[in-house]
């Protein structure tokens, strides 16, 4: 594998001017990761995967997503950067850690003595008011370093493919083997490596088979909790305001990217 030639890159902060051309998709994207990140559980992978398959079904014939197209890149980071923000919806409000990161904040809140919950905004004003003002002050930060660093993240794809590969094929062995101390998944994370391979090959999605490893536990588990603290069956899931609006925009959502794919199928053969 030979060593890739990557010209010298310089990131002025004249480049933020790209965000004006996909303004609908920067909004809709930050939207989906608001609303996943409020989702305890959901974390930056499903609102980021979510909002590239909308993105690309929004798409045009000519946009070449999957090849870095500019609109793929935004859809994902604005996603995930709205993640982080929607996550302290539910641990500041409700005592419910919306990723592993706000689960820290909130370790980190209980040894001070402040316990996150409508008390905290009422008797702990300046606790509250100074996390969203250093929420805030770390994405301005992250905009300044992210432009002026971007040389020197780049400076990666430098490496040839040959070392490359295998550092990243070592750290996922043992991220996987440090979790529970177990073989067996050695051998899972490898079955599932040769699968995603053939479905890459064959040109298939692997974003809805990640989608599901991740939430497939959480849902199953949340759902027989639902029909066991229900009195009449299925009908809890309507009942509520709550989750009949959510149930709502995920039909929606289903039936448009349904349609989507069908008019861009449908277009080739028509010319």
């Amino acid at each position: 594998m030979a060593k890739p030639t990557i010209d010298k890159i310089k990131a002025p902060f004249s480049s933020v001017k790209l965000i004006t051309k996909h303004l609908p998709n920067l909004f809709r994207s930050a939207i989906l990761g608001t609303f996943f990140g409020a989702l305890p559980g959901a974390g930056g992978v499903i609102s980021s995967f979510t909002s590239y398959a909308v993105a690309k079904a929004r798409a045009k014939p000519t946009e070449n997503y999957g090849e870095g197209e500019e609109g793929g890149v935004v859809a994902t980071e604005a996603a995930n950067n709205a993640c982080c923000g929607g996550a302290l919806i539910p641990t500041l409000s409700l005592g419910i850690p919306g990723d592993g990161a706000t689960a820290v904040l909130m370790g980190a809140l209980f040894l001070l003595g402040f316990y996150p919950g409508p008390e905290l905004f009422e008797f702990h004003k300046d606790v509250a008011g100074g996390i969203f003002i250093a929420f805030i002050a770390a994405n301005v930060f992250l905009l300044i370093f992210g432009i002026v660093l971007t040389p020197l993240f780049v400076s990666v794809l430098k490496f040839a493919k040959a070392y490359l590969i295998p550092a990243v094929l070592l750290l996922s062995i043992i991220g996987t083997f440090a979790i529970q101390s177990s073989l067996f998944d050695l051998w899972v994370m490898f079955l599932f490596g040769i699968l995603g391979y053939f479905l890459r090959r064959g040109g298939y999605p692997l974003a809805p088979i990640i989608i599901g490893a991740i939430l497939g536990p959480i849902c199953e588990s949340n759902f027989r909790r639902s029909l066991l603290i229900s009195d009449s069956g299925y009908e809890i899931f309507i009942s509520r305001p709550i989750s009949a609006v959510i149930l709502g925009i995920v039909a929606v959502m289903l039936m448009y990217l349904i349609f989507a794919s069908i008019k861009r199928h449908r277009r080739p053969s028509a010319t």
